[in-house]
């Protein structure tokens, strides 16, 4: 992730000690954006940078159906009259199960491996940095498992759903692909899961497969056109050459050690024996070009998996005049575009504009520093000339609402404190009111922290008065509810024994009529 805002004019930012803090208090955040005195109130950090603490968005998936599922492993205990004991699944139709997880693969997934190896020191691995480690615990976890299907080669599940987060910081870098993961497996017989050498665990893969649901959490294509809030996809299944050489060296692990006098009869052929063949030139014509030899097909179509899947961004709904930033999932590094990006990733912008789904945003462009590439001129005529050129440096774009979140907003409580402050900050703008506050401002932030505590016991103390006094008015309005009841009932018990009396007497005379 690059964090260099060198591109940007300096000379604009304010340099009080506030903007110092509030500029310093995004470095080790997992979305550094730029801080900027134009888009924060009165020199502080970003007010709502957190709000979403830390969670970007929820992917919601559904798990509707599986076809054409084939199984590509054998056990022992399914070969032979021994199916027909039922101490194994693997044979007939299949009882599958589906495991999901979310990845993170960059646009230019094999540059970026060949460049690792490269780069890589055997002697010395590379240290995994912090946002790696992040990644690994939030885009690998948790990992959601479906039920199990009995006897069905085309299983449905009639209501299985889940949602996954999508969290803050899980990116080795900016702008990765977000994959939705689905890796289908076939349910074990107990007797399986205790015999050693049997098949079990990674043994019982079915296939993998994996969708792309960056078009759907950014909101539209890569082409520009409105994503459908709802992607329904049919997920290709594979089995790999990967997978089955992974299985049969484990298989040939196991006759080895506990079953090696029936590993002659039951081991199977190496994955690559057929590749391993080498193409023979033709003995009638040695010029003639030598007859490919069949290859073991890199992977294979096991069946495929129906996902309903949507996504909503977590958060405050941006509003006209509302500071945003990118995703990082919106975001394209420098490092990784040929060109630099006409949206600066970690800039800021305003909402000028809101119409469903859509903003228009507005930002400013890098722009160079006139003021000190110019030597020998006139220093105050170049500095007006950089104020004008970022002042007219202004850029719109319309952008989707999943890739920005709200930052900062300003109401009308910030607008009446301005005014009011506005004296204040003539006084404060002069040369002696900036020296008195940069002298004054880390003494008034180390008052402020040792007076911390006595501001946090007075908070206490306020909030158990509060409970106090509300358990009390609680607890008489209690007691005056009863007081009024018991006052009550003496006068309902009266009218009941009257209303009683009144009909025991008309039973009475009409008994008397009779």
């Amino acid at each position: 992730m690059d964090h260099s805002h060198s591109q940007y004019d300096g000379s604009a930012e304010s340099s009080t000690y506030e903007a110092t803090m509030a500029r310093k208090s995004t470095f080790r955040l997992p979305d550094p954006i730029h801080w900027s005195p134009e888009m924060a109130f009165r020199d502080q950090p970003y007010r709502h940078l957190h709000h979403q603490k830390g969670l970007m968005g929820i992917v919601r998936v559904r798990l509707l159906e599986a076809a054409d599922l084939e199984r590509s492993y054998w056990s022992a205990l399914a070969l032979g009259p021994v199916k027909h004991l039922g101490l194994s699944t693997a044979h007939g139709p299949i009882s599958s199960f589906c495991t999901f997880t979310m990845e993170a693969e960059s646009h230019n997934q094999e540059n970026e491996g060949l460049t690792a190896q490269n780069n890589e020191d055997a002697k010395m691995p590379a240290k995994p940095s912090a946002n790696a480690k992040m990644m690994e615990k939030t885009l690998s976890q948790p990992v959601v498992a479906s039920p199990v299907i009995p006897q069905d080669n085309n299983p449905v599940w009639s209501d299985f759903h889940f949602e996954m987060p999508l969290r803050k910081g899980s990116f080795r870098e900016d702008g990765m692909r977000i994959m939705l993961s689905v890796r289908v497996d076939e349910d074990a017989h107990v007797a399986e899961k205790l015999i050693p050498g049997i098949p079990k665990g990674d043994d019982r893969l079915i296939g993998r497969g994996k969708v792309d649901i960056t078009s759907l959490c950014l909101g539209e294509t890569m082409f520009g056109e409105t994503q459908v809030g709802v992607l329904d996809a049919w997920v290709p299944v594979y089995y790999t050459v990967d997978d089955q050489e992974e299985l049969e060296g484990q298989q040939q692990q196991h006759h080895q050690q506990q079953h090696h006098h029936l590993h002659n009869q039951f081991a199977l052929a190496p994955p690559a024996a057929a590749a391993a063949t080498a193409s023979k030139p033709s003995k009638e014509d040695p010029l003639k070009n030598p007859t490919p030899s069949k290859k073991t097909p890199t992977r294979k179509q096991v069946g495929k998996v129906r996902l309903l899947i949507t996504y909503r961004p977590n958060g405050m709904e941006p509003q006209h005049n509302d500071v945003v930033a990118l995703e990082s999932y919106a975001r394209r590094p420098p490092k990784r575009s040929t060109c630099y990006p006409i949206l600066p990733p970690l800039m800021p912008m305003i909402v000028r504009e809101v119409k469903d789904p859509y903003l228009l945003v507005e930002y400013s462009l890098p722009v160079a520093n006139i003021t000190s590439s110019r030597q020998g001129g006139d220093n105050n005529h170049n500095q007006h000339m950089g104020e004008e050129l970022r002042r007219d440096n202004k850029a719109c774009m319309r952008i989707h609402r999943n890739s920005v979140f709200v930052i900062e907003r300003k109401n009308f409580v910030d607008a009446t404190v301005g005014l009011a402050l506005m004296p204040a900050d003539a006084i404060m703008s002069t040369p002696l009111g900036q020296t008195g506050a940069q002298v004054l401002g880390p003494i008034l932030n180390a008052g402020r922290e040792l007076l911390m505590p006595a501001t946090l016991s007075f908070k206490l103390a306020f909030m158990a008065l509060r409970t106090t006094t509300m358990v009390s008015l609680s607890g008489v309005q209690a007691a005056g509810g009863a007081i009024i009841h018991q006052a009550a009932s003496p006068w309902a018990n009266q009218s009941e024994e009257s209303q009683y009396e009144q009909e025991r007497n008309r039973a009475r005379a009409k008994l008397a009529h009779l």
